[in-house]
């Protein structure tokens, strides 16, 4: 993803401490460096996927990512995917799916 991405953002929580990195075309803008106290453990990952690339487009159905995730999430135990759609600015217009296994389980047809 971060070769075909105009720019990538990764923030990293574990061990209490929260981490980011960032990539501009592939290459390192920022290196790898602790932001601060973490709660919580996991990762984000954020792109721009690049227009010179993805020339037929680069906007995502967010049907058929929230389909994939969710196998994704039926197949890997233990593994939260939690997807947001950006570009709708009322957040009340749409759940934000949280995909995790059980839920997995009983919502593929």
């Amino acid at each position: 993803m971060n070769a075909l991405s105009t720019k990538v953002e990764v923030q990293v929580r574990r061990d209490g401490v929260e981490y980011e990195i960032d990539f501009d075309h592939g290459k390192t803008k920022t290196k790898l460096h602790e932001i601060g106290k973490a709660k919580h453990t996991g990762t984000t990952v954020t792109f721009w996927p690049d227009p010179d690339i993805f020339t037929e487009t680069t906007v995502y159905d967010y049907d058929t990512l929230a389909a994939r995730f969710r196998e994704m999430a039926f197949l890997n135990r233990g593994l939260k995917i939690i997807l947001v759609d950006e570009r709708i600015t009322d957040a009340t217009a749409t759940p934000v799916p949280r995909f995790s296994r059980p839920w997995a389980a009983s919502s593929t047809s």
